[in-house]
């Protein structure tokens, strides 16, 4: 696992259901390079409304969108080699290889993730969060809550979470803040 890097990875869809919604948009980062497409839906009946406000999807905004067979090989490709990172990154996974599939793409996804989320549950919940969402947790360590969604934001901001987690110093911060806010309530 030392010599795979991390590829912090977000994907936003027309859904919930893998093998029913689609991505429409992807960012991943790697120590290497930034990639951020939005990827065109082919099947949009079955866009759910719920989706689209939450990511904003539109089909104006989509227009210059690559194809989902381009999304698929370049994705494949930077996966390559790399230990997946993301918040509850499964639900991106499981996206991820639909796409692939539906295009006849082979892709290799190693099965060792690294999930934000879980180690959210581990070090902020004795802080005192109730929720796991990334919202809850850029409202709960005071960063910017955004109205919608977007994979580099959202990739953004699960980079950061992963290395504050990872820091015990950060921790020890954040720690003394939740504390200090339990006081002026």
């Amino acid at each position: 696992m030392k010599n795979k890097p991390l590829a912090f990875i977000d994907v936003e869809t027309t859904g919930l259901k893998s093998g029913y919604h689609e991505i429409i948009e992807v960012c991943i980062i790697t120590p290497k390079q930034t990639y951020h497409q939005r990827v065109q839906p082919i099947f949009l009946t079955r866009i759910d409304p719920a989706a689209t406000a939450v990511n904003g999807y539109s089909p104006k905004g989509w227009e210059n969108a690559i194809s989902p067979k381009e999304a698929a090989i370049d994705i494949a490709h930077i996966l390559k080699n790399h230990i997946i990172c993301g918040h509850n990154p499964r639900f991106d996974i499981d996206f991820i290889e639909d796409l692939c599939w539906r295009n006849e793409v082979a892709v290799r996804i190693d099965r060792r993730i690294v999930d934000t989320q879980t180690l959210a549950y581990v070090y902020l919940v004795p802080m005192g969060i109730k929720r796991l969402s990334l919202d809850t947790i850029r409202a709960f360590l005071g960063w910017e809550v955004r109205p919608q969604h977007n994979a580099y934001d959202d990739v953004l901001d699960t980079k950061r979470l992963y290395f504050t987690l990872i820091n015990p110093w950060k921790r020890i911060y954040y720690y003394i803040r939740a504390q200090l806010g339990k006081l002026t309530k």
